[in-house]
């Protein structure tokens, strides 16, 4: 990142509202569990609220796809639905997973640290992705009503 703020020569990826991605991200236990730690600051429409998540589904990341991310402008709405959007800076760090599916594993850590490789060597291009989630009321009510 430069000192201005702008990360130069970045691309930034933004899944359409109705992607898989985005659909995993309403329904992911992280999601949930960020949403009901911050049920009580929700309740005030003027509160938008920035935190950062680690998405732990499936062998490493969430779809593949993320794993460290912040979520900003968590907030409600005046229809009672509760909008946020997930950032990620696509930055590798090197892997060295262990799971009892030592194949899956150990092809996850190579892709991983190739990635991580390029990325110190400078050969990698970052980019960013930013997703847009926005959970209607209903959906919202059963996340917030249901135990921590």
């Amino acid at each position: 990142m430069e000192d201005s703020g702008v990360i130069k020569n970045t691309m930034v990826v933004i899944p359409r509202e109705n992607s898989p991605i985005v659909k995993k991200l309403k329904n992911a236990k992280e999601t949930k569990r960020v949403i009901r730690k911050y049920a009580e600051e929700l309740s005030d429409e003027n509160t938008s609220i920035r935190t950062s998540v680690i998405y732990t589904e499936g062998l490493f990341d969430l779809y593949g796809t993320l794993k460290k991310a912040d979520i900003e402008n968590l907030h409600k709405n005046k229809d009672g639905s509760i909008e946020f959007t997930v950032v990620d800076y696509y930055d590798f760090e090197y892997l060295n997973t262990q799971s009892t599916d030592k194949l899956k594993t150990k092809a996850a850590n190579y892709i991983n640290n190739k990635a991580f490789y390029q990325q110190s060597a400078k050969k990698l291009k970052p980019y960013v992705i930013y997703i847009p989630v926005k959970i209607p009321k209903e959906e919202a009510d059963e996340i917030l009503i249901k135990p921590r």
